[in-house]
């Protein structure tokens, strides 16, 4: 006989509204941090009568190789790629039944903000920093983002480049979500996925897309991803899918998706990015 999904399982609405604040914060210091540039001119901030006991040191010759429709570009590129995100939020959020909408819309946003912290701190090094035995980056070639500024050797910012990069990085583990929807708890998936993109992503982000890396020294060439993140987060969803195994009660219980319309609204994020 089939029954109505428990109504005592829906998120706390006080809870829900505190993580969604905490996920905003993390990533708005996120964003902050990408795009503040290493070097300033302080004359800008506080006239040209500035104190001489600050640095005024202009920055024009960060610029002189700046390609200005480059770096328009990959900043058009870099929104709809994070776009992408929220719209695979809706897409899985769309089919679960309605006591899991909010934890499997918070799951992609929470990765988001996540992702990008560990990316700032420590994955950009991982997967682009000087090369340690052709597999992976010395963690502390860009830790803390240190010496991602404003040069712009070829053409773009570093910073523009880094952020691109990061964008990659935070919707590659969104994608594994979805196999193991309404299966999971929720810390225990963020654990996972913190660990994952140190020990999964990044490795292989150096062996393609590093000048040194293992992948790129024998020629082979992954222009969109489709090695990156397509394959990585397909087996590894896989993989947990059947370690993870059916719903409890599949049988007994009716799956009867929330909102379907949500699920188009996704697929025209994800077509659109």
């Amino acid at each position: 006989m089939l029954t109505a999904p428990d109504t005592n399982l829906r998120p706390n609405p006080m809870r829900t509204a505190v993580s969604a604040f905490i996920l905003f914060l993390i990533f708005l210091m996120g964003m902050l941090v990408l795009l503040v540039p290493d070097e300033r001119d302080d004359k800008m901030y506080l006239g040209n009568d500035a104190p001489s006991s600050i640095s005024t040191t202009s920055t024009t010759s960060n610029y002189d190789n700046l390609n200005n429709g480059d770096t328009a570009f990959m900043c058009i590129c870099c929104a709809l790629v994070l776009l992408m995100t929220p719209g695979l939020a809706f897409f899985y959020g769309g089919m679960v039944r309605k006591n899991n909408l909010v934890s499997t819309l918070l799951q992609c946003f929470v990765i988001m903000g996540l992702i990008m912290m560990l990316w700032i701190i420590i994955g950009y090094s991982l997967a682009f920093g000087e090369d340690e035995g052709r597999v992976i980056g010395n963690p502390k070639t860009y830790f803390f983002f240190r010496d991602v500024g404003s040069d712009t050797d070829g053409g773009i910012p570093h910073t523009i480049y880094a952020l691109f990069q990061g964008t990659f990085a935070i919707i590659t583990p969104a994608l594994i979500t979805g196999a193991v929807a309404e299966r999971v708890n929720f810390i225990a998936l963020m654990f996972f996925v913190a660990l994952w993109h140190i020990i999964v992503y990044c490795p292989l982000a150096h062996m393609e897309w590093h000048s040194e890396g293992l992948f790129h020294h024998y020629g082979h060439k992954d222009f969109a991803g489709g090695t990156v993140v397509h394959m990585s987060s397909g087996y590894s969803a896989l993989v947990l899918a059947l370690l993870i195994g059916k719903r409890k009660g599949e049988k007994e219980t009716l799956h009867q998706p929330v909102h379907t319309p949500y699920v188009l609204l996704g697929t025209a994020l994800l077509w659109f990015g």
